[in-house]
């Protein structure tokens, strides 16, 4: 080897030593730098990864937390409820206390749907020609956290026969305990005033 280089002259030589020194560096570069650049992309996506799964972990967390406060409001509503309690009467009794009974046009119950350990109830109701005002003390006076029930839609719009006025769609929602069964029939009020039944649901 040191006879090939002392055979070699100044300008083959610093060739032989450029060459060497690109060898060197692709070397560095090939099991050096590029592991050490890849290793620290890949210890960076870890730590996103984990972050975000940390993140949705707290959000789940949160989430459960305030199902499980909400089932206990649930709970506790349910268990302070009388054996004669019935949601439609509630409703219509509300809707006396607040003088719209004789704006409902219908009431109507909807077939009992499935929500963990309770059934969800909802009570589609109409009322028509009502003002701003009673349709506010209607609202404030159905939807109860003691007893479990909650607004769940709204639609108000101006009573066509009457601007002054306004008519509404409420979606009033309840829970009980699983039980089955067929819903409450329909409740419907005719020109004059009196209460039909439309069949059940």
């Amino acid at each position: 080897m040191k006879e090939f280089w002392n055979k070699l002259n100044a300008r083959q030589k610093k060739t032989v030593i450029a060459g060497a020194v690109v060898v060197a560096l692709i070397i560095l570069v090939q099991f050096v730098f590029l592991p050490f650049v890849d290793g620290k992309k890949k210890m960076k996506r870890s730590i996103a990864l984990n972050e975000a799964t940390l993140r949705e972990m707290y959000k789940l967390e949160a989430e459960y937390s305030s199902i499980k406060q909400d089932v206990n409001v649930i709970q506790t509503a349910l268990s302070r409820r009388t054996p004669d309690f019935s949601f439609f009467s509630f409703i219509e009794k509300k809707a006396g206390e607040t003088g719209v009974r004789g704006n409902m046009k219908s009431l109507q119950p909807s077939r009992p749907m499935p929500a963990g350990s309770f059934e969800e109830v909802s009570a589609d109701i109409k009322l028509e020609k009502v003002t701003l005002k009673q349709l506010a003390d209607f609202l404030a006076a159905a939807e109860s956290v003691g007893q479990a029930i909650a607004l769940k839609k709204l639609s108000v719009s101006r009573s066509p026969e009457s601007p002054e006025y306004l008519s509404a769609q409420i979606q009033l929602v309840t829970f009980q305990h699983q039980r089955g069964g067929a819903a409450p029939p329909v409740k419907s009020r005719g020109s004059d005033g009196q209460q039909k039944k439309m069949g059940s649901v």
